[in-house]
């Protein structure tokens, strides 16, 4: 019987002593059923290992006050906290196949909202387990789409040694859309146009599906395009310019305009603002593939800069937990290993 090398440490999470991942293992599945559309991961937990050849990239930077809160949490209620969302290049595996020839398992609801449906498979069979671990293991890069803080908190604590990730295929995430707020100062008056609050050459009018970030005021939505010094280059400068670089131009531009007092990222009520005085700033959401080769070359994004949709219900990792403290005996029976 040829079977990987596998063992159980003390926390008896079934693993091969050279993955960086372990199980147990769990078809992740989120149904949008106002889409249509469902994306497929696997949830597993990511195993420490100062031996392991797995890169992994954050792409946002982190905030330090944020991080000190979370360290604690990590270390004394990590099933409080939901799995990191991680993003792979490539397709793991055919993951709705495999568990539909796996066992009959019923599937764990999670949580079900605004026509979004979390569901949880069990992947039981020892030969399910293994195919899922070998496409895991011949990953070599993943960036972190969500959970860069809890990630950062793992990584410093030494007696932690596992954490909950749900492993998903690039190609199956959305980036949702980022905003800027401004707030008009008093010297704007009501003939003001859009040229007159935002005078900077920098910017200009440009058609909708050429625009890098639109322009919502009065009801109406104006597109603009950014032009850099030279505007010869303006096609290849256009193709890698950052979120971040975008976003700063545009704070410089309305600070620097004498009829805008604030910019804020978010605005808690807007209806309790004059909403002529408030313009927002609608962002194309950032490329995927972007920000995957920028994270890829150590380039990082601000923190809280992007925001990926398609997260992990919180409660899945709770799941993980309550699998791994169950008898290491059940991992080691006859019956599990059939077939092999």
């Amino acid at each position: 019987m040829n079977v990987l090398n596998y063992s159980l440490d003390e926390t008896s999470v079934f693993h091969s002593t050279s993955d960086h991942f372990c199980g147990p293992f769990f078809k992740y599945q989120i149904q949008n059923c106002k889409l249509h559309k469902q994306t497929e991961g696997i949830l597993c937990f990511y195993q420490k290992s100062f031996n392991s050849t797995l890169k992994v990239h954050p792409h946002e930077h982190i905030d330090v006050a944020r991080l000190a809160s979370i360290q604690t949490l990590i270390k004394h209620n990590p099933s409080q906290l939901p799995p990191c969302l991680w993003a792979v290049k490539h397709p793991l595996i055919d993951v709705a196949s495999l568990v539909s020839k796996d066992r009959a398992t019923s599937a764990i609801k999670l949580s079900h909202a605004d026509k979004i449906k979390h569901l949880l498979y069990p992947i039981q069979s020892y030969r399910s387990i293994k195919r899922v671990k070998q496409a895991c293991d011949n990953i070599n890069h993943v960036m972190i789409a969500d959970g860069h803080h809890r990630f950062e908190a793992f990584m410093r604590d030494p007696e932690l040694t596992i954490l909950p990730v749900l492993l998903m295929p690039l190609d199956q995430l959305q980036v949702r859309r980022f905003y800027l707020w401004a707030r008009l100062s008093k010297t704007y008056i009501a003939s003001d146009t859009i040229a007159s609050i935002l005078p900077n050459k920098r910017f200009q009018p440009c058609a909708p599906e050429q625009a890098d970030l639109f322009i919502e005021w009065r009801q109406q939505q104006y597109p603009f395009q950014w032009i850099p010094v030279e505007s010869n280059q303006y096609l290849k400068v256009r193709d890698h310019l950052a979120f971040a670089e975008l976003e700063a131009l545009v704070i410089d531009a309305f600070v620097l305009s004498s009829k805008v007092d604030h910019v804020h990222h978010e605005i808690q009520d807007s209806s309790t603002v004059d909403q002529d005085k408030l313009i927002k700033v609608v962002f194309k959401p950032p490329c995927k593939n972007t920000l995957l080769r920028q994270a890829f070359l150590g380039e990082k994004q601000p923190k809280k800069s992007t925001c990926f949709q398609n997260k992990p219900a919180t409660n899945s990792t709770q799941y993980l937990y309550t699998s791994i403290t169950q008898s290491s005996s059940e991992f080691a029976t006859d019956s599990y290993l059939k077939g092999f």
